[in-house]
């Protein structure tokens, strides 16, 4: 009776990318420090933070915790959370590590890119040109990321794109 109740799972069918709540937190906290919307020493509060995102507390914490590891928050347990100071040094050790972990991902993508991967890189490259030209900060930012992700992908490892978010965030 149990054989014939059990759900068959396709072996074949791709896993649906399903985007987590704590993940939408992180990366909207993130911007926000990025673009400067949160100030370097500004006081984060986890109520503040839920309200203005519109979630509880839990996802809040996780992201804080996310954006401490990469240093762009200081948390004082116990006591209060700031947006992290200014780091020429940090900047300087995340753009070593992301310059590695990208020529990593390109030399593992290139024998996988094909005629459609190539165009869509330069398009992207053209988008940047165009971005830094106008000095639009947020399309030179969305064109690099977008030359970049054609690599990130065709390098079948997933770990690379995992380890860029922590530098990544720093850089920016």
């Amino acid at each position: 009776d149990r054989e014939r109740s059990r759900v068959p799972i396709p072996t074949n069918a791709p896993i649906p990318q399903r985007r987590l709540l704590r993940d939408d937190v992180y990366r909207s906290i993130r911007d926000a420090i990025v673009r400067g919307q949160l100030a370097p020493g500004e006081q984060l509060r986890d109520q503040e933070l839920g309200a203005w995102l519109q979630v509880s507390r839990t996802p809040v914490r996780e992201a804080l915790q996310r954006l401490a590891q990469a240093g762009l928050v200081v948390a004082e347990p116990g006591r209060m959370t700031r947006v992290a100071p200014e780091n020429p040094e940090a900047v300087v050790h995340a753009r070593q590590i992301a310059a590695q972990l990208h020529a990593l991902a390109m030399s593992l993508a290139f024998p996988n890119l094909n005629v459609s991967d190539v165009s869509a890189m330069e398009a992207a490259n053209n988008e940047l040109r165009s971005a830094l030209r106008d000095s639009d900060i947020d399309a030179a930012i969305a064109a690099d990321d977008a030359f970049h992700e054609v690599a990130l992908v065709r390098s079948g490892n997933p770990l690379i794109p995992e380890h860029l978010e922590v530098v990544t965030a720093t850089l920016r």
